[in-house]
């Protein structure tokens, strides 16, 4: 159960931000209407760099003025992977030009078009903006790794104050003090759209990426507003995205065409839970 809410719920959020929006390589590459749309000339050119054991045959591109994203790249590009391997050379003419945020992935599934698949596929995932001048070559170098969303996430939990062993410390106290630790309020609304369960995504940074935590609840026969109570194996600091499930059919992915979440990216405040407490947060739903 969890090993597949895992899959879809991290790919089903991740889709917001990246995945159903890199459509095809090199179909922003003559969009007009960008204002900072670079002359010929403009090329970026260095080094990729992986040692892991994925294949591919292509390297895809891409450039966003905003980290973590909140639409889709604003140029998408491609390149041959080298028949060396790695360590390999490359460079691409960009379509845009300024302050921008490089990104890079072997394609290791062609079957998927140039769709990111994030269990599979090497990434880069930039760490600091890079200034692209118009009309230049511009030097970029990329180190892609294995399970780069995840190392990313990985990081943000070793950083927080509750880490793995006071995670283990809060176990033991549960088992001592046989309190409960978790999130319960009430969820509202408004809208006409019906499901079975209420799924839960917690992140200690921004929602993008694979939760550090994910869970749902049956709300079966229940109508809005009701009451839930969550009990969870995490405390600490979390962004929470809740939405309900609309289609049993897609698992528990989330579909931004159905289901009605409080999804705001870059607005969602943060969550402290507690070891042996029950902190309340009150949910509103929207539709798509």
């Amino acid at each position: 159960m969890f090993e597949r809410m895992t899959r879809s719920l991290f790919l089903g959020v991740v889709l917001i931000g990246l995945l159903a929006l890199w459509t095809c390589a090199g179909s922003s590459d003559d969009d007009d209407d960008d204002e900072d749309v670079a002359m010929e000339g403009t090329t970026i050119y260095g080094v990729i760099e992986y040692d892991g054991a994925a294949v591919g045959d292509t390297i895809i591109l891409g450039a966003v003025h905003e980290w973590p994203p909140t639409g889709p790249p604003e140029w998408i590009g491609e390149v041959e992977m080298s028949e060396s391997g790695f360590p390999m050379t490359c460079e691409s003419e960009i379509a845009i030009f300024g302050t921008l945020y490089m990104m890079a992935y072997l394609d290791v599934d062609p079957g998927d078009g140039a769709m990111m698949n994030l269990e599979l596929d090497p990434m880069h995932i930039p760490v600091a903006t890079m200034e692209i001048v118009d009309g230049e070559g511009n030097e970029m170098n990329y180190v892609l790794e294995d399970d780069a969303w995840t190392a990313d996430d990985d990081d943000a939990d070793d950083d927080d104050v509750d880490d793995d062993a006071d995670d283990d410390a809060d176990d033991d106290a549960d088992d001592d003090t046989g309190d409960e630790t978790g999130i319960q309020g009430t969820v509202t609304y408004n809208g006409a759209a019906t499901g079975d369960s209420l799924v839960f995504g917690f992140w200690t940074i921004q929602p993008v990426g694979p939760p550090s935590y994910y869970d749902s609840i049956d709300i079966s026969g229940q109508d809005f507003p009701l009451d839930y109570e969550l009990e969870t194996d995490i405390t600490g600091d979390y962004k929470i995205v809740v939405y309900l499930d609309v289609d049993p059919n897609d698992g528990d992915s989330m579909n931004f065409d159905l289901d009605p979440t409080n999804w705001e990216m870059l607005s969602l405040p943060f969550t402290s839970i507690e070891e042996g407490a029950m902190t309340t947060v009150d949910f509103e739903l929207v539709d798509p």
